[in-house]
Order: C-alpha cells, then structure tokens, then sequence
C-alpha cells in the first residue's frame, strides 16, 4: 500500500535581529555646567561688585552653553538639556555686557575725580601765587586773576592754572571766580575769621555730582559737594559784609 504524499511546508520565515532600544537619558552635564557658571557669574557681579573673577566664570557659562547647544543639536538622543545651556548663554552674555559697562562707567568717573582733583590743585597753586604777588607788590591781592600770569610782567603762575579742565567754555582765559579781599585793610587784619574767607572758587556746574573747589584766604583749598557749596559761599558773603560793610566783589570767569 501506497503512502500519501506529505505536504510540502511552508517556508520558514526569518528572523531579522533585534536591536534594544536605548533607555538611557541624555547626558546633560555640560549644559547643566553652562546654566551654574552663567548664574553664578551674574549674581557676583550684581550682588557682590566683584567684576573681573565673576566676568571669567560668566564667560565660561557661555562657552559650555555654545558647546553643549551644539552638542544637542547634532545628536539629540545622546545629548540633552538645551534649555539649561541656553539659559547659561544668556547668563554668560549679560556678564560680559556688565563688565564692559563697568569698565566704561569706571574709566569715566576716573576721568572726572582726576578733573576735580586738577582742580583743587590749581587752586592750591593760585593761592600761592597771591601770596607771592601780595609779597612783591607790597599791596593787596591783584585786581584778577589774570594778573598772576599776565605777560606784561614777570609770570608768577602758568596760564594753564587758571583753566579748569572740567570747563564747557575752552575759549576763556581763566575758568575760576575770584573775590579780591582788600588784605591791607585794618578791618580785615583784626578780624580773627578772616582766613576762612574765599578768594576763589570754580562753578559747581564744571564737575556734576563732584562738587566744586574752594581757595580760602589763609592759602588751603576744599571740595564741597551741594548744598554745601552753597552753605559755604552764603557765609562767607555774610562775613565780608559784616566786617568790610558792604557785599564781597566777585570777579566771573572770562
């Protein structure tokens, strides 16, 4: 007896290879860096006043921000965080912004107290000179000040002191007002306050917020800010004319 032909299987399918799916979180350890420098560096320099360490540390946000944006742009499933790296990057940049305006206020208000100062020391200079004038002429104080550096005579004082290097008005030949006190006058010889008296001054409106200077009649200079400018001035004319009798002649600058 004959066997039934068997049928014929059907062809085995085959088996493709599997891969694991990767499970794992993106590395963000570079981006997190970023955001910790950038933050870190733009509190210092806004709470602490430290601009040059904190500027360094808010730069290197920004270089660890650019690196791990790049990072997670070209291979995101490896590398996260863009958000935290964009974050430092800002950081890292307002740092740097702050440190130049930092370095840009600070040039210009080192500019402006060097003004003052050559100010104070014109005047400290100005008031030799009366005293050298007063000396050699045998008399009382000369009737401007122009007179201390006048070429029609034996220069006593640089023309260059009696500019103020805060003035708006280059064209002037003296920038400081002058009170030309009578020293020879009995009144003022017995009077005991006399040398706290003013016989020069520059306008407040030279050096904004740093105050004016002042040459008192005993050869010292100072440097009042406002009211205090004002205040000093005040009293010194309610002085003058209590012992003189009449109001301190006050030579403008021209």
């Amino acid at each position: 007896m004959s066997q039934p032909p068997l049928e014929p299987r059907p062809p085995e399918t085959p088996q493709v290879a599997g891969y694991a799916a990767v499970t794992g979180k993106p590395y963000m350890g570079v981006a997190v860096a970023a955001l910790v420098l950038g933050i870190v560096g733009l509190v210092g320099l806004s709470a602490l006043r430290q601009p040059f360490p904190f500027a360094l540390i808010g730069l290197f946000g920004l270089i660890c921000g650019v690196a791990a944006t790049v990072q997670a742009w070209r291979d995101p499933t490896r590398y996260g965080g863009r958000g935290f790296a964009i974050v430092g990057i800002c950081a890292g940049a307002a740092c740097i912004i702050m440190l130049l305006t930092t370095v840009v206020l600070d040039t210009r208000a080192n500019k402006r107290a060097a003004a003052r100062m050559r100010c104070l020391a014109n005047l400290h200079a100005v008031g030799i000179a009366l005293s050298v004038y007063e000396n050699e002429q045998g008399a009382s104080f000369p009737p401007n000040l122009q007179a201390l550096a006048s070429d029609h005579q034996r220069s006593i004082l640089p023309a260059s002191y009696l500019k103020c290097p805060g003035s708006s008005l280059p064209k002037r030949a003296c920038d400081y007002y002058y009170v030309p006190v009578p020293t020879t006058s009995d009144a003022v010889k017995r009077d005991t306050q006399a040398s706290r008296w003013i016989v020069a001054y520059e306008d407040p409106g030279n050096h904004p917020r740093r105050g004016a200077s002042v040459l008192y009649l005993d050869g010292h200079s100072a440097c009042y800010m406002e009211p205090l400018f004002t205040q000093e001035l005040q009293r010194f004319k309610a002085e003058y004319e209590k012992v003189v009798g009449q109001p301190p002649t006050i030579i403008p600058p021209k």
